[in-house]
């Protein structure tokens, strides 16, 4: 392909390398033209994990600064602010591209500044109430001026306190003129409920959010409740250590429950404080994806009345490290299974051969026809229900049989051996993917007759535990005469360096790992 091409060809063909930093890197040495082009694509979110040495970043942020800030730093410092970093010019005004304010980043970029440049203590400054400041919340009160001033772009927000210190945290009252400007424009915001005044602010200003994650830590159930109320385009909503106490009023605003699309429940391990009601949902008929993660505290009564709501668009549901009330759950696939198209779940819990577990397999059975993507623990008790899934759920594409955390211990396995064998004769023609980390023991003839008897051509492989030579050489015999199998992945594998190589051959990608989750060769 040439190198010259016009911006308008050139520009969107870069923004499909956004989230790879290293070959945005390799485009800037082309020539000025390419740099040009990729720098304001590579300067949108400089404080996304993928860059490393964020430091850096407050390096071209300062050189941003114009000349009256440059020597009122040096002046307010006293002589020992590294004057180097002042004297460059910049070759671009990297501030004007930015796409996302990362505030707790940006804090920490600084921090570790301020140390690599031996300016990290307290600084005295006389006629100063109080006398001293520390460098890191004067640079960073800086670079937000410059920020607030320069990026008119700005559509996502981040903006978690560091602490309760005045200049650890953004208080977006102190910018208001900006606020009114940028806020009406903002497409994403991540904050938590420690500062009530921004959750207030925001609420009158920052109207037009398509995404809101939200920690709830601290209480402050009213704001959470007016921000909420007051959006007009909501689809994602992210709630992490608690779900507050909303007034059924905000979701049944209009607009909210119709715009809201997907909701994810994540790390909730207060045991005393479960927070509101989960029933309260039960007025967004529009939700597409539900999720719980982490999510250890289910109250029964509340999670049923929630579980036979009625969701006309539900097609992803997911528990993991959860402890749903089985019951409760199998009722819930139950009245929403013949939409769902994925249905994962990992059980959190210590009772084994509870029989309830096996109502949740029987109601994916029975009631979920279109699955495409199953992610199950499945016990020894369950089998004959995971037989009758899979002959009721010919759509799957993607079939993960998981297991419970007490399956785990070294020498606990299901012996499989004849169930195998027929699992072959009833997988759905539609299933390219399949992975199986429950402890399944079976022995190569039974591996061999599930994989000459399976209609599907399974494109991709995971196993685990007990997977000798044997195996190994069945699932090579596969792979060369069938020639769909590209993925194989051996998890706590037994199998010897010669009889992996063979199998290479045959196998693009195989990746084999010994009992400790270290890659072998």
């Amino acid at each position: 392909m040439s190198i010259f091409l016009l911006e308008e060809i050139l520009v969107p063909i870069l923004e499909l390398f956004e989230d790879e930093t290293q070959s945005l890197h390799s485009c800037l040495l082309v020539n000025r033209f390419w740099c040009h082009c990729a720098v304001p694509i590579l300067w949108r979110y400089p404080f996304e994990d993928r860059w490393s040495g964020r430091h850096f970043i407050v390096n071209s942020y300062l050189e941003c600064l114009d000349e009256c800030s440059k020597e009122w730093l040096v002046k307010f410092f006293c002589g020992i602010f590294p004057t180097s970093v002042l004297d460059i010019q910049p070759a671009f005004d990297y501030i004007k591209f930015l796409r996302k304010l990362d505030y707790q980043a940006l804090h920490q970029a600084i921090e570790f500044w301020c140390k690599y440049k031996g300016i990290d203590t307290h600084v005295i400054i006389q006629d100063l109430e109080p006398d001293y400041v520390h460098p890191t919340s004067v640079i960073l009160d800086i670079l937000i001026d410059l920020i607030v001033e320069r990026s008119t772009n700005l559509s996502k927000l981040s903006m978690s306190v560091v602490s309760h210190r005045e200049g650890e945290f953004l208080d977006l009252s102190q910018y208001e003129e900006f606020a009114c400007t940028f806020l009406p424009k903002l497409q994403f915001l991540d904050c938590d409920d420690c500062i009530p005044g921004n959750l207030l602010f925001a609420s009158r200003i920052a109207t037009n959010l398509s995404k809101l994650n939200i920690e709830c830590s601290w209480g402050n159930d009213v704001e959470i409740f007016s921000l909420l109320k007051s959006q007009k385009k909501l689809q994602h909503l992210t709630v992490t250590k608690r779900w507050p106490h909303l007034d059924k009023d905000a979701l049944e605003n209009e607009i909210l429950s119709n715009s809201l699309t997907r909701i994810d429940f994540i790390n909730n391990r207060n045991l005393i404080d479960n927070g509101g009601p989960l029933c309260v949902l039960s007025v967004c008929k529009n939700l597409e994806i539900l999720r719980f993660d982490d999510w250890k505290p289910f109250r029964e009564d509340d999670f049923l009345t929630l579980a036979t709501t009625s969701f006309p668009r539900l097609r992803k549901l997911v528990f993991t490290r959860c402890k749903p009330p089985p019951i409760a759950l199998a009722t819930m696939i139950t009245t929403n299974g013949l939409n769902l198209q994925e249905f994962i779940l990992t059980w959190q819990s210590n009772e084994r051969s509870n029989p309830r577990h096996t109502r949740v397999i029987q109601a994916i059975a029975c009631n979920c026809p279109n699955l495409t993507y199953l992610d199950v623990p499945i016990e020894i008790k369950d089998l004959q229900e995971l037989n009758h899934l899979l002959c009721n759920c010919r759509k799957l594409e993607n079939l993960t049989i998981n297991t419970s955390a007490n399956d785990n211990k070294e020498d606990f396995y299901y012996p499989v051996d004849d169930f195998l064998k027929n699992m072959g004769l009833i997988i759905p023609k539609t299933l390219n993917q399949l992975k199986i980390f429950a402890p399944w023991k079976f022995s190569a003839e039974s591996l061999q007759e599930f994989l000459e008897t399976c209609q599907a051509l399974i494109k991709c492989m995971e196993l685990y535990r007990w997977i000798n030579d044997e195996h190994l050489a069945v699932v090579t015999r596969y792979a060369k005469e069938k020639k769909n199998l590209k993925v194989l992945i051996l998890h706590w594998t037994e199998t010897t360096s010669p009889v992996r190589q063979k199998a290479r051959e045959a196998i693009s990608d195989l990746q084999a790992f010994n009992s400790v989750g270290r890659r072998i060769e």
